[in-house]
């Protein structure tokens, strides 16, 4: 029987969990650092796609929700070129987080944003935000962050609010709000 605390997953005749991702990531530096994180990316969505009682919006497991929110809130590991791939993972997969969950993350992100500066995951984290958050929510995540972001990070921030303009369509004066948004931020 699965021990659902360590899941565990059998990778090259090797027993590797959730604490072996997470030391793989922090260890991973130079050149091959993407490949290294990447790879560790897929084995936690895999950790996730074998969890016992895995169903939608019950939530994943403590451990992978762990390292999620640890992602998302330790510059160490949120500064890595190709963290981005475990939300790309969980973009795939929301419909498991529990609302529980799903706050926690946006709370972390909310937080954290200012200190990303990696384009390719301010861009993941702002689509996250845009596609898995409420209308209301995401535009009060971008107009909450879009002061403090980085550069890189203010680019995350247009292209969540493109994908609000593009797809919320229930909204009929989200082109005056986001126009009105970025107008402010203008002349800052």
């Amino acid at each position: 029987m699965r021990n659902s605390l360590i899941l565990r997953y059998r990778f090259l005749d090797k027993e590797a969990s959730v604490e072996d991702v997470r030391r793989a990531i922090y260890e991973a530096k130079g050149r091959n650092s993407r490949s290294v994180i990447r790879e560790q990316a897929s084995h936690y969505v895999d950790f996730i796609l074998e969890a016992e009682n895995l169903s939608e919006g019950k939530g994943i497991p403590k451990p992978s929700f762990d390292l999620l929110i640890e992602i998302l809130s330790v510059k160490e590991l949120y500064e890595k070129p190709g963290v981005e791939d475990f939300m790309l993972g969980m973009a795939a997969g929301t419909n498991w987080l529990s609302i529980s969950q799903k706050n926690m993350m946006y709370d972390a992100m909310l937080s954290n944003y200012g200190g990303y500066i990696r384009e390719d995951f301010c861009w993941t984290i702002c689509d996250f935000v845009a596609r898995q958050f409420s209308f209301e929510k995401a535009f009060t995540f971008f107009k909450e962050v879009i002061d403090f972001a980085t550069e890189d990070g203010k680019r995350g921030v247009y292209l969540g609010l493109d994908i609000l303009y593009r797809y919320a369509k229930e909204y009929p004066d989200k082109e005056q709000r986001i126009a009105s948004l970025l107008k402010s931020r203008q002349n800052r």
